[in-house]
């Protein structure tokens, strides 16, 4: 069997596990970039509407809110596209 990188070897001597395919990485990229593309212009145009009626500047809000949203949101869409579609 070829080699897919020295990386890979390691990892399969280790830890036991195949490496997923090109196709399945693809897929797990798109399909957690959809879902984070529409979690973040829903709490983005949300929060924009609840800062605005609260009377705070939006810049001041809605860009730490997301940025702190994006970041748990982000890698469990990843997790949960890999746990899908490769294992």
């Amino acid at each position: 069997e070829r080699s897919r990188g020295l990386g890979d070897v390691y990892k399969r001597q280790i830890l036991g596990f195949e490496s997923p395919g090109v196709l399945q990485l693809i897929l797990v990229c798109l399909g957690a970039g959809i879902i984070i593309t529409v979690l973040s212009n829903v709490i983005a145009y949300y929060t924009t509407y609840i800062s605005v009626r609260k009377g705070l500047d939006p810049d001041n809000v809605v860009i730490p809110v997301i940025t702190a949203c994006m970041d748990i949101l982000g890698t469990s869409s990843i997790i949960g596209m890999m746990l899908i579609l490769v294992f």
